[in-house]
Parts: structure tokens; sequence; C-alpha cells
């Protein structure tokens, strides 16, 4: 090559270095708005891939979380990818539309079977090449759950948590009002039939008790079941009729008592449970002649529960104390120990001589777990009658999940 040539051909050379050189510097930097520092591209992550799930209808699409009705519903996931994905479930109340999709992005029809039972979970897996979604299902319990003992059959009425004012400052027993918080539970619609009764112990409690002979009323099926310990309810009862059920049944708290007498949180403020005119809610000594009536015939209180004021008082968990410990805010239980059960909603051989009576449904009694105690006092003196408690005294259960 001659030497011009030559020359010629290495300023050239030398250029198109120089340009590419640039291109190559340009294509690598990236400036920062906000201070114009340079970062190099090889401090960005490299993905190989990306999964991008969207809840329709979420209050956040970006959410884990989807919440379900309790009767038969749907709902809808948007998945965007590059890579083929794969969507699995291990619940069979859970369908999905599609198990699988190509990349891009396509929506999944999630759907849930109608519960009638108890709130439930579950969980949806979104899986495409390196990457996983977890989408956690929540379907809301049923408001009502009906139950079966034989041919009997008896309703459990969702009451949802909350907080509320229990007691009443006015009250020497129910001394002082202070906010308490109550978990979700269900509760027994009415108050425990002679008829549950007889189906779960096999027979009546008026069947061996001395002085109930002739006493006919006291063994209608339909009418509340009464002269029943806390003991033989804790005992034998409830632990008989949950594994009948397969949910663990229990008498409820004093504040669970107050919460769903007052209508949870549909609560209107009645001064009875369900209303402030006592005939439309609660059988007492001038409506019932002075004698137990079938369940459900007056009027249900805010949560569609019956006879929570009047017919027959009814047991708590808790043990009495008149007053309360206004620390305890969250779920109370009552003091550790005691003498006496609490008591709450009056009964039929009531009335209202002054103020709001017993069937207020912040109004407290207590009585002895086994029912039995000296007439005059508990004396101790070995003449004094022994004498049977719980006449008026009945209960409902509530189950926790």
């Amino acid at each position: 090559m001659k030497p011009k040539a030559l020359q010629l051909f290495l300023v050239l050379f030398t250029i198109l270095f120089l340009l590419l050189s640039c291109s190559k510097s340009k294509d690598n930097v990236i400036p920062d708005d906000d201070n114009g520092s340079i970062i190099d591209d090889d401090d960005i992550p490299n993905h190989d891939s990306y999964l991008v799930i969207t809840i329709y209808g979420s209050a956040n699409y970006e959410s884990s979380e989807m919440t379900m009705e309790h009767q038969k519903d749907a709902s809808l996931i948007i998945v965007e990818s590059d890579k083929d994905w794969t969507a699995t479930t291990e619940s069979e109340w859970i369908t999905l539309a599609d198990y699988s999709g190509d990349a891009g992005a396509k929506g999944i029809l999630v759907g849930a079977s109608k519960n009638e039972l108890t709130p439930r979970s579950s969980s949806i897996t979104i899986k495409s090449g390196s990457n996983q979604h977890t989408i956690h299902v929540y379907q809301r319990g049923a408001p009502v759950i009906v139950f079966s003992a034989g041919d009997v059959e008896f309703r459990m009425i969702l009451v949802e948590g909350g907080d509320f004012m229990m007691g009443d400052s006015d009250l020497t027993e129910s001394r002082w009002a202070h906010r308490v918080t109550v978990n979700s539970f269900y509760m027994c619609e009415t108050e425990v039939t002679n008829a549950l009764w007889n189906q779960i112990m096999g027979e009546l409690p008026y069947d061996h008790l001395e002085g109930y002979e002739d006493h006919d009323e006291y063994n209608k099926l339909d009418h509340p079941v009464s002269a029943v310990s806390w003991n033989e309810i804790n005992d034998e009862f409830l632990p008989a009729i949950s594994s009948l059920t397969g949910f663990e049944m229990r008498l409820p708290t004093e504040a669970e008592w107050e919460y769903a007498a007052m209508g949870g949180k549909y609560s209107q403020g009645y001064v009875y449970s369900g209303s402030n005119t006592l005939n439309e809610v609660a059988w007492h000594t001038y409506n019932s002649l002075n004698s137990k009536q079938p369940v459900a015939r007056l009027s249900p209180n805010e949560l569609g529960l019956y006879d929570m004021s009047g017919n027959v008082s009814e047991w708590c968990s808790d043990w009495y104390k008149s007053g309360y410990d206004s620390n305890e805010n969250e779920n109370p239980v009552g003091p550790e120990t005691g003498t006496e059960k609490v008591i709450r909603g009056g009964d039929y051989s009531q009335m209202v001589m002054f103020g709001k009576g017993a069937f207020y449904v912040k109004a407290r009694s207590s009585v002895v777990p086994d029912c039995y105690s000296g007439c005059w006092g508990d004396t101790g003196h070995p003449d004094e009658p022994i004498c049977f408690r719980c006449q008026r005294v009945g209960f409902r259960f509530v189950m926790t999940f």
C-alpha cells in the first residue's frame, strides 16, 4: 500500500473507532434527574421475567388479600407475565376458571361456593418462571347456621364483634360503665328448649326433681328448659352437643351476652333486648300467667335473637362479683374465682316495680353453680332445709371460630 493511501486508511480507522466509542459510552450511562450524576447500567437489576397480579375491584390493586361473601361469590384476578404461568389452590370450595396461561395479560375468574358454616380461608398460588405470588382468600361465614340433633333443629346467629359500653354506673351491681371489645361469635337464636335438651341428654331435668311431678307445663317441648345447673350444662350437655356438631359450644361470657342482648353492631340502645316496651319482647309475671312460654313467640332483638329479656333467666360462664373490673377491656371473662355464677335477662315470674327491673339488658344476678343452697341465707345449720335455686334459670350457648 502506498504511503498516502496507508495514511488515509489510518485516519479513517481512527475516526470510526472514536465514533463507536462515543456511541457505546452514551448507551452505558443514565443521567439521574435529581442531581445529574451518572449511573452505570451494570447497577440496574436484570430480571429474567416478571409477574404482576391485580385483584380487580380491590381497594388496593396490589393487595394479596381477597374477601368473598358467604353466598356463592366470584372475583377477578388479572395475571400479567412475560412467561407461561400456572395457578393452583388446595381448597375444593374455590374454583379457578383457568389453571394456566401463556405470556401476556389474562383474567382468571375465581369462584367460591356458598358457605353455610363459619368463616373459612385458603390461598391461591400463581407461578411464572422463577416468580411466585400468593393470594390469601377469606370467605365470610353464614349469618345463620342451622344444625340438627335428631329431629330437633336449632339455629346459630352470627354476632359480629365490636366494642360497646358494658355496665351501668347507676346500678351498684353493674358499676362501672366501661368500654369493652368482643370478638365475633355465633349465639343460639333461642333459649335451649326442652326438646333439644331431651334429644341431647335423653331425659328432661324435671324427671327426678322433687316437687315437679304435677307441673306439666314444664315438660312442653317448645318451652325453654329450666331447672338445670351450671355444672350439669358444662359437664354434660355442652360436651355432648359439641361432639354432635363438630364445633365447640360453650356458655357465653357475660360480656358476650350483654353485647348480643343489646343488638351487637346493630344496637338501637333499647332498655330491654329489642325494645323499650317490655311486653313486645319479654315474658314477665303479668303477661305469662307466671309460667314459662314457648320460645320465639315475641319480637326478636336487632340481631334476630329471641327472649333475651324474660321467659327464663340465662347462665353466663363468668363468676359473679358486684361491679366490674374496668381494666379488663378485651374479651373479658370475669373473676378467676367466686361462689356464684352470673345469670342475666330476668324471668317470667318477675315484674318491674320501679326502675328498669331484671329485664334491663344491663341488670345482673347470680346463683350458685350447683343450684342447691340454704333457703334462708346459707347458714350451714344442719336443720336448715336445702333448696333448689334454679327453677327459672335456663341458658343458651355460643360457638366461636
